[in-house]
């Protein structure tokens, strides 16, 4: 709503905020905490897009890809238009233990979010996607895009498939909390 109302100020973001208490004395206390972690936030936007000619260019994007066969349908938190003319994709994040890979953990990644915001927005001069860490307020750049979105083709080109076995597995502790139980029959 700040961007979308262009009043990036920390007063405007308590008042927004502020709206959402209650009576639950927890969910009063994480909003206050939020309050204090976004005034550095808001303070590096302001610097940001001032200073750097850098310009909001949509928020909460919705798109809907066919990659690889198959359909993804999400929506990304924010584009910024940067000063070449070129876009930075920006997801928020709110986990402490936010970290990217490197080239030296690209080959345990599990996590292709921000490769699946930049197929989507192909169209565009995307040259960056990133997570903000609104924690600590800093952007966290995906540095090993392009061999991620490798990574991700072969784990696509293994899922095309047209037979699936449905065979029933020894051990039926794993049949718990599965979501095939119902097709294998083991009830």
């Amino acid at each position: 709503k700040i961007y979308k109302e262009n009043n990036i100020t920390y007063e405007y973001l308590c008042n927004e905020i502020s709206k959402y208490q209650n009576s639950n004395p927890y969910l009063t206390l994480q909003l206050e905490i939020w309050k204090k972690k976004l005034k550095k936030f808001i303070k590096n936007e302001q610097i940001r897009l001032n200073e750097n000619n850098i310009s909001v260019y949509s928020l909460e994007k919705q798109f809907n890809l066919k990659y690889n066969n198959i359909q993804i349908k999400g929506a990304i938190d924010r584009v910024d238009k940067l000063s070449d003319g070129t876009y930075l994709i920006l997801d928020y994040k709110t986990s402490s233990t936010l970290k990217v890979d490197t080239n030296k953990t690209i080959q345990n990644a599990n996590d292709f979010q921000l490769e699946f915001y930049y197929l989507a927005l192909g169209d565009l001069n995307v040259s960056k996607v990133a997570y903000y860490d609104l924690n600590d307020a800093s952007i966290k750049e995906e540095i090993v895009l392009k061999e991620k979105i490798e990574i991700l083709d072969n784990i696509f080109k293994s899922l095309n498939t047209t037979k699936v076995n449905f065979k029933k597995c020894e051990d039926k502790k794993a049949c718990t909390f599965c979501t095939y139980k119902v097709i294998c029959g083991v009830d």
